[in-house]
């Protein structure tokens, strides 16, 4: 699946954090659906010019969040529901509503 292009150039500092951002954006928007499978983790930090464990980290963060599925040995899936999307762009949590 071909890769959007990174919406800014990275700055270098928090790289994971900014590369998470871009894939949840990617995600988000539907520019990387439910079922789909993200590169492979050579072809990602090629595509962001950052090491493998930068990847790794961000992947990691993803999946804390719900959005992605990791399995050793097999490519890492998206698993964004419509549910899990929409508490992810809702800027206002459940518990500032009143």
């Amino acid at each position: 699946m071909p890769m959007s292009q990174p919406s800014a150039k990275l700055y270098r500092g928090r790289v994971a954090d900014q590369i998470v951002e871009d894939l949840r954006r990617q995600i988000l928007n539907g520019e990387l659906p439910d079922g789909a499978r993200l590169p492979s983790e050579r072809e990602l930090a090629a595509h962001y010019d950052v090491s493998a464990p930068t990847i790794r980290e961000a992947v990691r963060v993803l999946a804390a969040m719900g959005l992605l599925s990791t399995r050793n040995g097999s490519r890492t899936t998206v698993t964004a529901r419509g549910d899990t999307l929409l508490a992810m762009s809702s800027p206002r949590s459940s518990s500032s509503r009143r």
